[in-house]
């Protein structure tokens, strides 16, 4: 739930392109959680 927030936060900022790596990374590390 949160996580969509955060993404959507970034889209409307409008920096979605030097985020995205950052984005990346921390949906990883959240998956990871989950296992």
């Amino acid at each position: 739930m949160a996580m969509k927030q955060v993404l959507q936060h970034f889209s409307q900022k409008k920096v979605k392109k030097h985020t995205s790596k950052y984005i990346i990374k921390m949906n990883i590390y959240l998956y990871s959680l989950k296992d």
